[in-house]
Protein backbone atom coordinates (compact mmCIF):
# COMPACT_ATOMS: atom_id res chain seq x y z
CA UNK A 1 0.00 0.00 0.00
CA UNK A 2 2.92 1.89 0.76
CA UNK A 3 4.74 1.55 -3.04
CA UNK A 4 0.92 2.63 -4.82
CA UNK A 5 1.01 5.54 -2.21
CA UNK A 6 4.14 6.68 -2.93
CA UNK A 7 3.75 6.30 -6.49
CA UNK A 8 0.68 8.30 -6.89
CA UNK A 9 2.41 10.95 -4.68
CA UNK A 10 4.89 11.07 -6.84
CA UNK A 11 3.22 11.18 -9.78
CA UNK A 12 0.53 14.15 -8.34
CA UNK A 13 3.36 16.08 -7.73
CA UNK A 14 5.14 15.96 -11.04
CA UNK A 15 1.57 16.92 -12.33
CA UNK A 16 1.05 19.80 -9.71
CA UNK A 17 4.54 21.47 -10.96
CA UNK A 18 4.90 20.55 -14.80
CA UNK A 19 4.30 23.33 -16.15
CA UNK A 20 7.49 24.63 -14.11
CA UNK A 21 9.60 22.29 -14.20
CA UNK A 22 13.31 22.36 -15.27
CA UNK A 23 14.46 18.55 -16.01
CA UNK A 24 18.44 19.30 -15.32
CA UNK A 25 17.38 19.49 -11.78
CA UNK A 26 14.98 16.53 -10.75
CA UNK A 27 16.51 13.99 -8.67
CA UNK A 28 14.75 11.09 -7.51
CA UNK A 29 17.13 11.05 -4.31
CA UNK A 30 15.71 14.41 -3.11
CA UNK A 31 11.99 14.01 -3.82
CA UNK A 32 11.97 10.35 -1.80
CA UNK A 33 14.43 12.52 1.22
CA UNK A 34 11.84 15.29 0.85
CA UNK A 35 8.89 12.82 1.04
CA UNK A 36 9.98 10.50 3.71
CA UNK A 37 11.33 13.43 6.42
CA UNK A 38 8.60 15.69 5.70
CA UNK A 39 7.53 17.91 8.40
CA UNK A 40 5.36 21.24 9.15
CA UNK A 41 8.47 23.50 8.45
CA UNK A 42 9.63 22.01 4.91
CA UNK A 43 5.68 21.91 4.00
CA UNK A 44 5.52 25.28 4.77
CA UNK A 45 8.31 25.68 2.82
CA UNK A 46 6.80 24.49 -0.15
CA UNK A 47 3.73 26.72 0.47
CA UNK A 48 5.79 29.71 0.33
CA UNK A 49 7.72 28.74 -3.18
CA UNK A 50 4.48 27.98 -5.09
CA UNK A 51 4.82 30.85 -7.86
CA UNK A 52 0.94 30.59 -8.65
CA UNK A 53 -0.89 33.18 -7.39
CA UNK A 54 -4.01 30.47 -7.09
CA UNK A 55 -3.11 27.16 -6.13
CA UNK A 56 -4.38 24.35 -4.63
CA UNK A 57 -1.63 21.93 -2.83
CA UNK A 58 -2.89 18.95 -0.84
CA UNK A 59 0.21 16.56 0.56
CA UNK A 60 -1.35 13.14 2.20
CA UNK A 61 1.16 11.04 3.92
CA UNK A 62 -0.47 7.74 5.57
CA UNK A 63 -3.06 4.98 4.55
CA UNK A 64 -7.00 5.88 3.76
CA UNK A 65 -6.81 9.64 4.01
CA UNK A 66 -9.07 11.06 1.91
CA UNK A 67 -9.52 15.06 0.68
CA UNK A 68 -12.21 16.55 -1.69
CA UNK A 69 -11.95 20.30 -2.84
CA UNK A 70 -14.63 21.92 -4.76
CA UNK A 71 -13.67 25.73 -5.73
CA UNK A 72 -14.85 27.69 -8.48
CA UNK A 73 -13.18 30.61 -8.31
CA UNK A 74 -9.24 31.36 -7.69
CA UNK A 75 -8.01 29.71 -4.07
CA UNK A 76 -4.73 29.09 -2.18
CA UNK A 77 -5.25 26.26 -0.43
CA UNK A 78 -2.55 23.89 1.23
CA UNK A 79 -3.37 20.83 3.21
CA UNK A 80 -1.22 18.45 4.97
CA UNK A 81 -2.65 15.12 6.31
CA UNK A 82 0.29 12.94 8.14
CA UNK A 83 -1.65 9.89 9.51
CA UNK A 84 -4.35 7.30 8.59
CA UNK A 85 -8.26 7.81 7.94
CA UNK A 86 -7.86 11.60 8.12
CA UNK A 87 -10.44 13.28 5.82
CA UNK A 88 -10.44 17.08 4.78
CA UNK A 89 -13.46 18.92 3.06
CA UNK A 90 -13.04 22.20 1.33
CA UNK A 91 -16.35 23.31 -0.73
CA UNK A 92 -16.30 27.21 -1.65
CA UNK A 93 -18.72 27.50 -4.15
CA UNK A 94 -20.07 31.19 -4.25
CA UNK A 95 -17.10 33.05 -3.47
CA UNK A 96 -16.83 35.88 -6.12
CA UNK A 97 -15.00 38.57 -4.11
CA UNK A 98 -11.68 37.56 -2.84
CA UNK A 99 -9.12 34.82 -3.22
CA UNK A 100 -9.34 33.26 -0.31
CA UNK A 101 -6.05 31.43 1.62
CA UNK A 102 -6.23 28.84 3.88
CA UNK A 103 -3.69 26.20 5.37
CA UNK A 104 -4.34 22.64 7.02
CA UNK A 105 -2.01 20.77 8.84
CA UNK A 106 -3.66 17.18 10.25
CA UNK A 107 -1.07 14.92 12.28
CA UNK A 108 -2.59 11.74 13.58
CA UNK A 109 -5.06 9.64 13.16
CA UNK A 110 -8.56 9.75 12.02
CA UNK A 111 -8.96 13.44 11.86
CA UNK A 112 -11.61 15.17 10.29
CA UNK A 113 -11.47 18.59 8.88
CA UNK A 114 -14.52 20.04 6.73
CA UNK A 115 -14.28 24.13 5.81
CA UNK A 116 -17.37 25.46 3.80
CA UNK A 117 -17.32 28.60 1.99
CA UNK A 118 -15.08 31.91 3.12
CA UNK A 119 -15.22 35.59 3.89
CA UNK A 120 -13.11 37.89 5.31
CA UNK A 121 -12.68 36.70 8.91
CA UNK A 122 -10.93 33.21 7.48
CA UNK A 123 -8.95 34.59 4.94
CA UNK A 124 -5.28 33.37 6.11
CA UNK A 125 -6.38 31.50 8.12
CA UNK A 126 -4.19 28.25 9.45
CA UNK A 127 -5.81 25.32 11.26
CA UNK A 128 -3.10 22.88 12.75
CA UNK A 129 -4.49 19.46 14.51
CA UNK A 130 -1.86 17.27 16.51
CA UNK A 131 -3.50 14.07 17.93
CA UNK A 132 -6.01 11.37 17.23
CA UNK A 133 -10.10 11.37 16.46
CA UNK A 134 -10.83 15.32 15.82
CA UNK A 135 -13.58 17.00 14.44
CA UNK A 136 -13.34 20.36 12.88
CA UNK A 137 -16.03 22.27 11.23
CA UNK A 138 -15.61 25.79 9.74
CA UNK A 139 -18.93 27.39 8.49
CA UNK A 140 -18.22 30.72 7.06
CA UNK A 141 -21.30 32.82 5.39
Amino acid sequence: MKKILITVLMLFIEILYSQNINFDTIDSGKTLYLISNLDTNTFNSLIAEKPQNSSTLLLQIGNENFASVNLLYDTKISSLQKGDQNTFIYQDLFNTKSNPELNVNAVGNGNYIEVLGSNSISDGMTIKTTGNDKMIFVRNY
